[in-house]
């Protein structure tokens, strides 16, 4: 076998004093088939396995420590910085510098490249703290960090406190596994992104699960028994021995497991709880049912290749079995074979005609006959294009008419096409919705037809989201929004950047807009805004994040006492005005109250909240996400007081209650008319109060009292002028 071409990759390593001497530097490639990087997830699935929830595959790999990309060579810089190291040829190669002064990591060099700058970051300093599920720590795991993107391994030992530090890492994307023997493994994805984070995995002790099959109180040996756990890709299998048992070893602890039961004629299923579970279960069969049929056209022709399901109806008792679903064979004939008996739901489609109805079916025993007749559909059909004449795909449209139950919708495939079975000949309204092309009115269209829609395509704006140091980042959410700051409530649209930091958005139209960037970490919070110009054909990019600064502060009560168990949250002024659900992550202080976060931006706001407590003010109460922090704010002090309320009972002058009624704007109802309105500040605290449905001239009653923190209020009886 004749030698392997080598090739020479030189460069230089620095920082930003200079040339870094001394620096370890590796050179990597990945290789195909091998290398966990470049191995999908599982067959029928596009993704990478490292991005898949295949967590089984991943441990087995991971035990053989097998797919880590293969070290070519490496070497150490000189006084100068330069590096020269000598590699097979290989269609590219990854380089990793290591140094006291910091890491690099360049992606995608090419064989023979020359001049190869590789400057160094502070990189991320991961370490961690590795416990049980009664939270005590587990000595000696084993903790791998795979890098998501070229997947080399970075280990460390738990010490026995459980403690690892796994060393500064480039920033990225990773996969963390844990394993220890007698343990069951665990794996989760984290970004290694702030120059400091702490990770607290848990192991948790393998669960097992044995039992006996039984049918009419019989053992049944040479059954198949398996369970389904939803955190394996892989169900698992074994068969009974000749009295009836079956055992699983090592199962991952999860809330239920789905055990199935076969054997020829006979079926079993159900949930079982491994926390409340006997230590044998017991597995009682019963005769498999199955329901066969032909489906046909109105004619009687047998229709092939039409889908039939059965799904188990959910107020069956037996709600834990599974449903099953066939095709008809050239003679419209479909089986449904091996069910639970139960009762079931069932219904037919095929391509070119109307879905049955589904119809209710109860299987007892043996099989059961039922046959379909599927009306042939009026099709109305079409292709998108362009003003080029280009087909446009993913376009989303939506059929409307008295003659259908419910709106009908679609969307255009790769070719522009699009397709509607409808019931009958005759007049429709079919509407462009706008995803990716410009929204237009419904137009009347007679079925069967077949169209050509011509549409406008919307603007792509494109680009990419890195931070201070020039590093794209994943996962970072843009939105898009007015130029003018609060001419809208929400955002036009809103995406997340690819593994490689890039975003596509469609702008509703040509203009100039406002577009953002939030990437929120843990401890971390980094925004980005700019102004850009669509034009007709779109617009190209580039966000950089601000690196903001460190912001720590304490937690007190009106004593002046340190809060332990406040939660903390910084909310930056994007998020602040998107106003969803969810939020950024928020930490809780200890028992000195003090907490802290490595970066925050300007202008965000600080929110903090424990049960019956809420921030203290002088002046005006805090916005409905915390108190605006001045720009450049380090360090803060946050005062928790005691929920306080103004209470009292509204009535009409001849002393019943007003049951419905308005505080503040706010609709509230009670049957016997009291009122609470809750308060934060010292000071004056105004409240208008109004009935529902007063007659006209009614006048609201305003009422200005002083409050104090802290100290409840009662005005006992509020009489209203009911007009």
């Amino acid at each position: 076998m004749p030698p392997t071409e080598a090739v020479r990759l030189r460069g230089r390593v620095k920082d930003t004093r200079g040339p870094v001497a001394g620096a370890r530097v590796l050179a990597t490639t990945s290789v195909a088939g091998e290398s966990l990087s470049a191995l999908p997830c599982h067959e029928g699935i596009d993704l990478p396995l490292l991005e898949c929830h295949n967590p089984h595959a991943l441990f087995e790999l991971v035990a053989q420590r097998a797919g880590e990309v293969p070290v070519l060579a490496q070497g150490t810089s000189a006084s100068d910085g330069t590096f020269s190291l000598e590699v097979p040829r290989a269609d590219h190669y990854t380089l990793w510098v290591e140094s006291t002064e910091g890491v690099a990591i360049r992606h995608d060099v090419r064989a023979g490249e020359e001049e190869l700058a590789l400057e160094l970051d502070p990189g991320a300093r991961v370490s961690g703290v590795v416990r049980g599920e009664d939270e005590a720590p587990i000595p000696g795991a084993l903790v791998t960090a795979i890098y998501t993107r070229h997947s080399r391994f970075f280990e460390a030992l738990a010490d026995g406190a459980g403690q690892f530090d796994l060393g500064t890492l480039p920033r990225g994307d990773y996969t963390l596994v844990v394993t220890r023997t007698g343990l069951s493994p665990t794996t989760f994805e984290f970004k290694a992104h702030a120059p400091r984070l702490r990770l607290e995995p848990v192991l948790t002790r393998p669960r097992d699960l044995s039992g006996v099959v039984l049918h009419e109180g019989r053992p049944v040996g040479d059954a198949s028994v398996s369970v389904h756990c939803y955190r394996d890709a892989l169900a698992r299998s074994v068969r009974t021995d000749a009295r009836g048992h079956f055992a699983f070893e090592g199962l991952p602890a999860q809330p239920h497991y789905t055990l199935e039961a076969r054997h020829p004629g006979l079926m079993s299923s159900l949930e079982v709880d491994p926390q409340e579970s006997a230590d044998t279960l017991t597995v009682e069969m019963a005769p498999a049912v199955a329901l066969r049929g032909v489906v046909r056209d109105p004619t009687g022709r047998p229709i092939p290749d039409a889908h039939v399901e059965a799904e188990v109806a959910p107020s069956d008792e037996e709600g834990n079995a599974l449903g099953g679903s066939a095709r008809t064979d050239e003679h419209g004939a479909y089986v449904l074979e091996d069910l639970v008996p139960a009762h079931y739901r069932v219904h037919a489609g095929a391509a070119g005609h109307l879905d049955s109805e589904s119809q209710e079916v109860e299987l007892t025993r043996g099989a059961r006959e039922q046959d379909f007749t599927l009306a042939p559909a009026t099709v109305l059909s079409g292709v998108l294009v362009d003003e080029d004449g280009q087909p446009v795909a993913d376009e989303s449209l939506q059929l409307t008419s008295p003659a259908l139950a419910e709106t009908l919708r679609t969307d255009s495939g790769q070719d522009g096409r699009f397709a509607f079975d409808v019931p009958r000949v005759g007049r429709y309204h079919l509407q462009v919705m706008g995803r990716t092309s410009q929204a237009q009115a419904p137009v009347e269209v007679t079925a069967p037809a077949e169209l050509r829609l011509s549409v406008q395509r919307l603007p792509t704006l494109r680009g990419e989201v890195v931070d201070d140091t020039g590093l794209a980042l994943s996962g970072v959410e843009v939105s898009l929004w007015p130029e003018a700051p609060g001419d809208a409530q929400r955002h036009l649209t809103y995406g997340h950047t690819n593994a490689r930091g890039q975003f596509q958005l469609r702008a509703p139209a040509e203009g100039r807009y406002r577009l953002t960037a939030e990437f929120i970490l843990g401890d971390i919070t980094q925004t980005a805004t700019t102004l850009v110009t669509v034009g007709p054909q779109g617009a190209d990019t580039r966000l950089v994040l601000e690196k903001g600064h460190a912001l720590s502060g304490v937690v007190v009560d009106s004593r002046g006492q340190p809060v332990e168990g406040a939660v903390v949250e910084v909310v930056s002024p994007l998020r602040a005005e998107v106003l969803r659900c969810g939020g950024p992550l928020g930490g809780k202080t200890g028992p000195d109250g003090r907490f802290s976060f490595q970066q925050v931006p300007d202008d965000a706001e600080l929110k903090v909240s424990r049960e019956g407590l809420v921030l203290a003010c002088s002046g005006p109460p805090p916005g409905r996400r915390g108190v605006r922090l001045a720009p450049g704010t380090q360090d803060v002090r946050a005062v928790l007081v005691k929920k306080a309320v103004v209470r009292g009972k509204l009535i009409h002058a001849d002393g019943s209650p007003v049951t419905v009624y308005t505080i503040n704007g706010l609709a509230r109802a009670s049957p016997q008319g009291w009122f609470v309105q809750e308060f934060w500040c010292t000071g004056p605290l105004t409240l208008e109060l109004s009935e529902i449905d007063s007659k006209p001239g009614a006048v609201p009653l305003k009422r200005t009292v002083s409050v104090e923190q802290e100290k409840d209020l009662d005005l006992g009886r509020l009489v209203l002028d009911g007009g």
